[in-house]
């Protein structure tokens, strides 16, 4: 994908508000501080959507960059906020709804159960207090950036 390519899929996926409509190319008229602008100058140079594959400077940006990981922190992250603060969601609906977020499917049965072992992991007290809350919003926020920096979402979305 192109870097614009990349920041759509991004945004749609986390639900960051970007005020720039999607279509919107290039960074003439573009605040120069705003997180777009810093996603985009990042990947100059770097987006070549022949060749299936990235740069090591790509992956790590989104590995490691404030972006990605802002939004899909537990505590900040819309989509992860808005997942798991569901009631009426079950952990594997949950995990349905990222993957459906995420990559536009649905998780295949070998991932969702990886997926439910990992909001499982470390979950002594089942009860709804408010730490157990903010543990699955964290675990929640961490499949979200796992998919995110997938080959298949970096492929194919």
């Amino acid at each position: 994908m192109t870097a614009e390519q990349l920041w759509s899929s991004l945004v749609t996926a986390t639900g960051h508000h970007d005020p720039l409509p999607l279509t919107h190319r290039g960074l003439a008229g573009m605040d120069m501080n705003s997180q777009r602008v810093r996603f985009l100058t990042s990947f100059l140079g770097e987006s070549r959507p022949e060749l299936p594959q990235i740069s090591i400077l790509h992956s790590l940006k989104l590995l490691h960059g404030d972006f990605l990981n802002k939004y899909t922190d537990g505590d900040q992250g819309p989509m992860v906020v808005a997942v798991s603060s569901i009631p009426f969601l079950d952990q594997r609906q949950k995990v349905e709804t990222l993957y459906l977020a995420a990559l536009a499917r649905n998780p295949t049965t070998e991932e969702s159960s990886i997926a439910l072992e990992h909001l499982q992991s470390n979950s002594n007290n089942p009860s709804e207090s408010k730490e157990s809350e903010i543990a699955m919003a964290e675990k929640l926020g961490d499949l979200l950036w796992a998919s995110r920096n997938s080959p298949e979402f970096m492929l194919n979305h």
